[in-house]
């Protein structure tokens, strides 16, 4: 990305932050430790990193919201991602090329304390699919037959911005993506459809796995991909 997009901002953010906390927490020797919670053990030592976690991951999550926001909007129906919870909790992504779907106002099921609900989402998915005489697309089909063996899923598309085609969907960018791929670390990309593949082609930090658009594929390549995670 070019400039000083919102999620370059976020970054420099977050690295304030932590460096603030990590500053802070740098002179705690053992011995201060046991002076603050009692003898030095394992219980001590757990509570602190604890703390220090937290610490951290609220600063992750107030920034990261904050750069989501400038780029969305809030309210917003685009689509930046679902999942059940904190995305921090997903390891394998499923990527697509954009949503056909909104589901309503995104930050309507979003909480910085239990993540995204996805569950409530998902009704209003249903209920708007349902207003336009359709059921649940044949990408959402196969994404449930994925999830009911793989656990822990988040779905993400490279834009952000629904459309019923890709080809009329309007002016958009990448930067909801980007933004989710700097802030949060998958360990599985299931990449779905050429241009999604295309675009992650050079993502080398886990293991990305390309196939055919879920709207065209097969439940047998699900299955494949399921075993091929079952094995790793």
């Amino acid at each position: 990305m070019r400039g000083d997009s919102p999620y370059r901002r976020a970054r420099r953010s977050i690295s304030r932050r932590m460096y603030a906390v990590l500053t802070g927490l740098s002179g705690v020797s053992a011995n201060r430790v046991g002076r603050l919670f009692g003898p030095s053990s394992p219980i001590a030592t757990e509570t602190l990193l604890e703390r220090m976690h937290k610490a951290i991951y609220g600063f992750i999550m107030t920034d990261f919201e904050t750069a989501l926001a400038a780029i969305i909007g809030k309210p917003s129906t685009q689509r930046p991602f679902v999942c059940t919870g904190h995305p921090s909790a997903c390891p394998v992504w499923v990527v697509g090329y954009n949503a056909a779907t909104t589901g309503g106002d995104w930050w309507r099921f979003w909480s910085s304390e239990r993540g995204f609900d996805y569950a409530s989402w998902r009704k209003d998915y249903d209920a708007e699919r349902a207003a336009r005489g359709k059921g649940a697309s044949a990408t959402r089909l196969r994404i449930d037959r994925f999830k009911a063996s793989v656990h822990n899923v988040l779905e993400t598309n490279i834009f952000a911005t629904p459309s019923t085609r890709m080809a009329n969907m309007p002016a958009s960018s990448t930067e909801a993506f980007d933004l989710l791929m700097t802030t949060f670390s998958p360990r599985v990309i299931i990449a779905h459809g050429v241009a999604s593949a295309n675009h992650l082609a050079g993502w080398t930090d886990g293991e990305l796995i390309a196939c055919p658009h879920l709207s065209r594929a097969g439940y047998a390549i699900v299955d494949e991909i399921v075993e091929k995670l079952r094995n790793r």
